[in-house]
């Protein structure tokens, strides 16, 4: 695969925990189904009207796919699209960079530049 970015959503809190403990083992949703959830660029957005809905702070972390390529898999999931699938533990020193995303009314307005 092709070296690219993909991309975590997550809670403030959750965030905050990958910054102090220096890693992240996955949100609920990760922990049950055995993986961590990233979305491509064109994905984001879907994700956060579909599992985001309403949730006003969250933490766009952008990951090079080159720093996961061990343990990451590309599976089909949602309207059978490819998605990053990653099997392993997220480190802090795997992000590229971190953003937050904002809610304005009832949309969340990703980071310029994204």
């Amino acid at each position: 695969m092709t070296k690219m970015l993909i991309f975590k959503v997550l809670l403030e809190k959750e965030f905050s925990s990958l910054r102090i403990t220096g890693e992240f083992k996955g949100t609920k949703k990760d922990l049950l189904d055995g993986f961590i959830h990233f979305s491509t660029k064109s994905q984001v957005r879907e994700t956060l009207d579909r599992h985001f809905k309403d949730e006003k702070s969250l933490i766009l972390v952008a990951v090079e796919t080159e720093r996961l390529a061990k343990k990451l898999c590309w599976e089909k999931a949602r309207d059978n699209e490819l998605f990053p699938h990653y099997y392993g533990i997220l480190k802090f020193d795997d992000t590229l960079w971190v953003a937050p995303i904002t809610l304005k009314g009832s949309k969340h307005v990703i980071p310029n530049g994204f």
